[in-house]
């Protein structure tokens, strides 16, 4: 009995086992089959590194990138242009570029990866402002440009005064037009990278505070002056008429005894604003007794326009009156202007324009008319002229020895001016290319250089190529 009743319980315990055995592995089988399987790491990744002796050369690694059996396609913004894990690109054209490096590998199917990354080519200077509103003379300058740890700043402010911070704050002593410039070098041990310069006016103070003003010539009046500005109640003007007579009203006629040309000047300063102070002079023509039925004038760049374009000023010197005479001009682009005596007038692209004018008189059977040339420069196109500029110069040898050669392009046939600046900021040679169809050489010598780098600056009107050199 004993031996059964021992048999009885030994078999339910045996049973038991087997079931727990069999309940773990049911469960571990089915966690291994629903478990998310691990899979190999993929992602594509690179470095950039700028190289040191040109500004537009930059060299990638994209070792770093994950992955098994990786293939690799770069793409500099026009399309797959460099295969394998390191590569370099030589960039046209300055500015921001995006880069992005596609990754994919040979044995798993499910590995592809794509990395992008912008940078920024060559020295870009550029700046914004913001005056203080609770000092009128104080400027907040805010840094926009390209740089990093080998790049020093200059500001001019245009007052005398300079700073180099990489953003700057500058009280004026008095109220006007300033420019201010801001200059970037960029430099490491070997040498100088690029260097570049940025301007932008901007006035301080009440507009109010400025001294421009007209002239309204009459054959059988005085010379009546006027400022253009309103001024305030509490303005003092000061003129200077050229000929030892002054007037300190401020719309005042002069009857000159002499026909000739004359310097005329108006200081004005404001009694309440004490910073509020400035000057302006331009020629006057008088000869009232000399015939005046010309149609001859005078044209100047308005150096209060801070807008886009290139604004000229034109003044005829004929001695009749707005009243007197009828004026028409033409600006030589297709646009024209009908009875304004000194009229202006805003250019949208450089060039030089044939401008005419045409003054009748019926009275005195005056009909008569005179044309010259106006200049814009071509500061305006200047971006696409440096582009055109770089593509078709060349200067070698490089490093240079006795003698330099500076090679253009037949694509670019307009004169040129050319210096060679060492980096003190000094001229050291200059000269002139003139204009031709067809690719142009000139050679110079350079013997007088001492060692060092220099920069050989090419162009004109604004538009400017520089190339560094070695010696």
């Amino acid at each position: 009995m004993c031996i059964l009743g021992k048999t009885a319980l030994a078999l339910p315990m045996k049973k038991a086992s087997h079931l727990v055995q069999y309940v773990y592995w049911v469960f571990t089988f089915y966690f291994f089959v629903n478990a998310p399987i691990a899979k190999a790491q993929c992602a594509a990744n690179f470095s950039v590194n700028q190289e040191w002796y040109l500004p537009n050369i930059f060299s990638f690694d994209g070792s770093s990138s994950k992955g098994l059996n990786l293939n690799y396609e770069w793409d500099f913004g026009e399309g797959v242009e460099a295969y394998g894990p390191n590569t370099f690109k030589v960039f046209k054209t300055p500015g921001e570029h995006e880069v992005c490096l596609h990754v994919w590998s040979s044995t798993d199917t499910n590995c592809q990866d794509t990395y992008c990354q912008k940078i920024w080519v060559g020295c870009v200077a550029q700046y914004t402002y913001k005056v203080d509103k609770n000092l009128a003379t104080r400027v907040f300058f805010s840094n926009k440009s390209t740089h990093d740890s080998n790049t020093v700043f200059t500001w001019d402010f245009g007052d005398g005064s300079s700073s180099r911070a990489f953003e700057a704050i500058h009280t004026y002593t008095s109220f006007g037009y300033y420019t201010v410039c801001l200059t970037l070098k960029r430099t490491t041990s070997m040498g100088l990278l690029c260097y570049e310069t940025y301007c932008d006016s901007l006035l301080i103070g009440s507009p109010n505070c400025i001294s421009y003003f007209g002239v309204e010539n009459s054959l059988d009046s005085p010379t009546v002056f006027f400022p253009t500005h309103a001024g305030t109640s509490s303005m003092l003007y000061n003129w200077s008429f050229g000929d030892g007579d002054s007037s300190s009203l401020k719309y005042p006629t002069h009857t000159y005894a002499a026909d000739s040309n004359y310097k005329v000047c108006l200081k004005i300063m404001d009694t309440l604003q004490t910073l509020c102070t400035d000057e302006y002079c331009r020629m006057v023509y008088n000869h009232k007794s000399t015939p005046f039925c010309t149609a001859q004038f005078t044209d100047s760049k308005d150096r209060f326009y801070s807008g886009p374009g290139y604004k000229v000023n034109f003044v005829p010197q004929t001695t009749y009156s707005s009243n007197k005479a009828s004026y028409l001009w033409s600006f030589g682009d297709g646009d024209s202007s009908n009875n304004l005596r000194e009229p202006t007038h805003i250019y949208t692209k450089a060039g030089a324009y044939r401008v005419c004018l045409s003054v009748l008189n019926t009275i005195s059977a005056c009909k008569v008319t005179d044309c010259h040339s106006v200049y814009v420069p071509d500061s305006l196109a200047s971006s696409l002229a440096k582009d055109l500029l770089e593509t078709n110069f060349r200067a070698y040898p490089n490093p240079i020895s006795d003698e330099l050669t500076i090679e253009i392009g037949e694509q670019y046939s307009k004169a040129l001016n050319y210096s060679i600046i060492d980096m003190q900021g000094r001229e050291m040679a200059q000269g002139s290319i003139p204009a031709q169809t067809g690719s142009r050489k000139t050679t110079l010598s350079v013997q007088h250089l001492p060692k060092g780098v220099y920069i050989v600056r090419v162009g004109s009107e604004g538009a400017y190529y520089y190339h560094k050199l070695l010696k």
